[in-house]
């Protein structure tokens, strides 16, 4: 790697097939924590509501009935968002539903830029924890790809495809 003049770090070239290998192969089996999650999100859009007195002690509980609502709102949001890094390369955001985590929108983020071989790296942006069946409608959870879907809140606060 050798370092940039912003502080960035850039993948040189690799001295052998070998070497790139076991780079893709570390690239893909490291498993990153979310940067952000819905518990959290929601925590501070409380705080923010409290400390500019925009809601009342009393409308606290209606609020934290919403709460899957507005941390779900923020995962259709983010899906297939694109993030311009630079002319070369972009990032988009997707939804990815699993049993164990719930909702995550997850970044694939290119390791080097074209044209030279590109090995993207999974990593999760923003998680909702919870059962799928609380967090997504039956046509979500039954649409499997979901490249292309333009996602919403439905009526039931569940997540679920325009």
């Amino acid at each position: 790697m050798s370092r940039n003049q912003d502080g960035t770090y850039t993948l040189g070239s690799f001295s052998s097939e070998k070497d790139e290998s076991i780079f893709d192969y570390l690239v893909s089996a490291f498993i990153p924590r979310s940067a952000f999650d819905g518990d959290k999100l929601f925590e501070d859009f409380c705080v923010v509501l409290k400390s500019r007195s925009l809601i009342k002690r009393e409308e606290m509980d209606t609020l934290k009935t919403l709460r899957n609502a507005i941390t779900l709102h923020v995962a259709a949001i983010m899906h297939n968002s694109v993030i311009i890094v630079n002319k070369h390369v972009s990032i988009t955001l997707r939804v990815s539903l699993s049993k164990d985590e719930g909702v995550t929108v997850m970044a694939a983020a290119p390791t080097r830029e074209p044209p030279k071989k590109v090995t993207f790296w999974a990593s999760p942006m923003y998680v909702v924890t919870g059962r799928l069946e609380e967090l997504c409608s039956n046509a979500l959870l039954a649409a499997g790809k979901l490249d292309a879907a333009e996602l919403e809140i439905g009526p039931d606060n569940k997540l679920t495809i325009i």
